[in-house]
């Protein structure tokens, strides 16, 4: 059942995106980047799932919850104008908001809806409140580690092709050569940093590094290796002792997770 819900939603989820496209001209290369990021979140978590263990309805969850959970942002962008939700409104919560009013999991078990909602509502939170139910959480972190190593993907490419003044500005953050003490102890303390106290491109480059004190899972960890984001977002910085550090650090864990 889930899997034919899956495949209905890929229909909806394009009708969905293109009226978007349609109706905001003006905004159609940020647009039409979510919807490609969506869409690779999707690929991303086949794989992951996968290589967890996951098969079935659980996958078919999984990967709805990928196609399903940047929905809001297109309301978002268009009422607007950015993608920043301290700037506008929490995305999660706004596709959450799009899931129920189109009524998207009607077909859905109640507790298969349940699960994608979660996953959907908290995959961009600092942290995933408890959940007692096991298959919820696995799935809440898989999308988690698909959607930063598919973000890894969008902004090391900005950053290979000299363009850190494109990402920092969707954040409206000045690509100049600082770097925040601030970031750094939160990295050192071998936490995500905390998005109030970015000041530059380069903090929100660290932050991404730190990244990893959030995944969940060892095929993450083989992903994030295999595509070298550490090493691209570490060569776009400041050649500074405070960045070798916290690369050295974050490399260490890297390699640590991946092995388990």
């Amino acid at each position: 059942m889930t899997a034919l819900v899956l495949q209905k939603l890929y229909h909806w989820f394009d009708s969905y995106t293109e009226c978007f496209l349609l109706e905001y001209p003006h905004y159609h290369d940020n647009l039409k980047l979510k919807k490609e990021h969506s869409l690779r979140v999707c690929s991303i978590i086949r794989r992951l799932a996968s290589g967890t263990g996951l098969d079935g309805d659980q996958a078919a969850s999984a990967e709805i919850a990928a196609l399903l959970h940047d929905v809001g942002r297109f309301r978002q962008y268009a009422e607007y104008g950015t993608f920043s939700d301290a700037a506008s409104e929490d995305h999660g919560s706004l596709s959450v908001s799009v899931i129920d009013g189109e009524g998207l999991l009607r077909e859905c078990r109640p507790e298969t809806r349940d699960t994608i909602r979660f996953a959907v509502q908290y995959h961009n939170k600092a942290a995933i409140p408890h959940s007692g139910d096991d298959i919820t959480l696995h799935i809440a972190k898989l999308l988690r580690d698909a959607d930063k190593i598919d973000i890894w993907h969008v902004v090391t490419e900005h950053y290979l092709a000299g363009d850190a003044a494109g990402i920092a500005s969707m954040l409206d953050l000045p690509d100049n050569d600082e770097i925040s003490p601030r970031i750094c102890d939160d990295i050192r303390a071998g936490t995500i940093a905390r998005m109030e106290h970015l000041q530059s491109c380069n903090d929100l480059k660290l932050l991404q590094m730190a990244w990893v004190y959030d995944i969940n899972f060892p095929e993450s960890f083989k992903v994030i290796q295999e595509k070298g984001y550490i090493d691209i977002l570490r060569d776009s910085l400041p050649d500074r002792p405070e960045v070798r550090e916290i690369y050295h650090s974050i490399m260490s864990h890297v390699s640590s997770r991946t092995q388990r």
